[in-house]
């Protein structure tokens, strides 16, 4: 009877000489792009996040009285035949401010005997400027209220705004008149004739 005889398998010295001889063959080109796509990957997150750091702490354009000033300009003169830009421009106004226009748009209302908004009373010629801004520099007047100095070409080209602090924003506080006293129509004078005596209604 025949017997088969198996061939031996590879000595231990024989594998390993084979392991060493392909841990030092050179990287393969698949390889070398994995790893090369995979660092770019990593540096793009890098640069991304980078990017969204510095949209985070990046100030708000009304973080500073000159600020708030500048921005206020740019909307109110966008803001023209524009109810809701109108709107807005309210919104950045401080509270004393606010509260004059809230007083004359119910005065008003009343008058016309139809519901006004604040926003509806802003009148450019009241807050525009009759030049334009140069420089503007701002000086602290007290606890959260400073004073933007506006500078234009010439030096009769200037202005002083006056600005408050609520919250993380600066609003802007314009020297507004008191709203006129309501005249109630039992205290309307009586009309006069030429020689200044009252005459019948």
């Amino acid at each position: 009877m025949a017997t088969h005889h198996h061939a031996p398998g590879p000595r231990p010295r024989a594998a390993a000489r084979r392991a060493a001889l392909a841990a030092s063959k050179p990287m393969t080109p698949v390889l070398r792009v994995a790893r090369a796509g995979a660092k770019a990957l990593a540096v793009a997150l890098v640069l991304a996040l980078g990017v969204v750091l510095g949209a985070c702490t990046r100030s708000a354009p009304d973080a500073t009285p000159e600020g708030a000033v500048r921005l206020f300009l740019e909307r109110m003169e966008d803001a023209q035949d524009d109810a809701q830009k109108m709107r807005a421009v309210y919104t950045m106004l401080g509270p004393d401010a606010r509260e004059n226009l809230a007083e004359r748009a119910q005065r008003t209302g009343r008058a016309q005997g139809r519901r006004v908004e604040p926003h509806e009373v802003l009148a450019e010629g009241r807050f525009a400027l009759h030049f334009r801004p140069k420089r503007m520099t701002s000086k602290a007047t007290g606890p959260g209220a400073a004073v933007v100095d506006v500078e234009g070409s010439t030096a009769s080209e200037r202005a002083e705004v006056r600005c408050v602090k609520e919250g993380a924003a600066w609003r802007i506080e314009p020297d507004l008149p008191e709203p006129p006293p309501i005249v109630k129509r039992g205290d309307e004078p009586a009309p006069t004739g030429k020689d200044g005596r009252p005459t019948n209604r």
